[in-house]
């Protein structure tokens, strides 16, 4: 099976991958100067990976791209984690900089959500580990606030990929959080068109059933268009490319799933690490 792209304005590809990647460049340069420029710094990197997933999918720069979002935001939380004081930061390369501890508005659960899913396409399991350490109660401490379902999602994830045995009741939890009556921060429809897969193919790798999980997978993809192909966001490039089910459907991958779905919001190329080869 295949699930398309939803439509969007890409006549100028050219010139928004070219823009991108010089804005990359230039939040690459930034990043000395305060720890929220690494909130911008993957910005940037995810909208960069957004064109080059429909100009160029099959290339290394989009793995680069990928790289530095996951880099970038893993550390932004990290820095919220830490006792007072100046850290040395990577963000997947150049030189290390230092830079100052604390909460920003970038350490929030959306960030530690995406960095995780980041880092498992990137197969840098080592900042899945140090996103697995972050407690909620420190996202929670972000200006950038996040429904209740999105932090019991983050602790099923967390649970689930230090192996514990709770992780089935914290999917659970997640999953009723999501009841439209309980969203009070963020949209119903983000919810249940992206929450709601997500949480489900987490529960599907649990049971560890091929054809649940590609049926699940179809699902998330079919809801991730169905909310990125609305006329508000159709053009917004972090819609280009589905994390949540990427990522998800990477551990599955790394498992012995056979994917059965192809779709352009979960490139091949990443979901083999073709790129490491």
């Amino acid at each position: 099976m295949n699930i398309s792209r939803h439509l969007a304005d890409l006549d100028d590809i050219q010139s928004d991958c070219d823009y991108y990647a010089s804005l990359l460049e230039k939040s690459l340069t930034n990043i000395q100067k305060s720890p929220a420029n690494l909130g911008t710094l993957a910005g940037d990197a995810r909208s960069y990976a957004g064109y080059l997933s429909v100009q160029n999918p099959n290339s290394i720069e989009l793995y680069r791209a990928l790289r530095i979002a996951a880099y970038s935001l893993t550390e932004v939380c990290r820095l919220a984690n830490v006792p007072e004081g100046s850290y040395e930061i990577f963000v997947g390369e150049r030189e290390p900089v230092m830079l100052p501890s604390g909460v920003t508005s970038y350490s929030s659960g959306i960030s530690w959500l995406k960095g995780f899913y980041l880092a498992i396409a990137c197969r840098e399991t080592h900042l899945n580990d140090s996103l697995a350490q972050i407690p909620v109660a420190i996202l929670k401490q972000s200006s950038t606030r996040s429904d209740e379902y999105l932090y019991l999602q983050i602790e099923a994830l967390q649970s689930f990929w230090k192996g514990q045995a709770d992780t089935p009741q914290r999917v659970i939890e997640a999953m009723k959080a999501t009841d439209p009556e309980q969203v009070k921060v963020g949209t119903i429809d983000a919810a249940l068109n992206l929450a709601v897969p997500e949480i489900d193919l987490l529960f599907r790798l649990l049971e560890n059933d091929a054809t649940a999980f590609n049926e699940a997978l179809v699902k998330a993809l079919e809801c991730h268009k169905k909310h990125w192909g609305k006329k508000s966001l159709k053009n917004d490039p972090h819609g280009f490319l589905a994390l949540g089910p990427l990522g998800l459907a990477v551990i599955a991958y790394g498992r012995g799933i056979s994917i059965e779905v192809e779709s352009d919001y979960i490139p091949k190329y990443i979901i083999q690490g073709d790129f490491l080869k």
